[in-house]
């Protein structure tokens, strides 16, 4: 599964899913973008680090078991 998020000022993004961090890169072709692949099923919670700092919710989530700021969750579309 493909992860995304916008972290212009960041130098670091590391996705966190299933608590497995996965160092995130930089998109070449959309400023401010950062995206990982990542293994993650349906309820799978996960977040983003930005430049080694806490846990954040994924901005973009259709998913927020724990409020707002807890976790993101992964929600399967099929």
């Amino acid at each position: 599964m493909r992860f995304e998020v916008w972290a212009p000022e960041a130098d670091t993004v590391v996705l966190e899913a299933a608590e497995v961090r996965y160092p995130m890169e930089r998109d070449p072709l959309r400023e401010g973008w950062w995206s990982a692949e990542a293994e993650a099923v349906d309820g799978d919670r996960y977040g983003f680090r930005v430049d080694d700092g806490p846990l954040l919710p994924d901005p973009r989530a259709r998913r927020q078991p724990d409020g707002p700021d807890g976790p993101s969750a992964v929600v399967d579309q099929g």
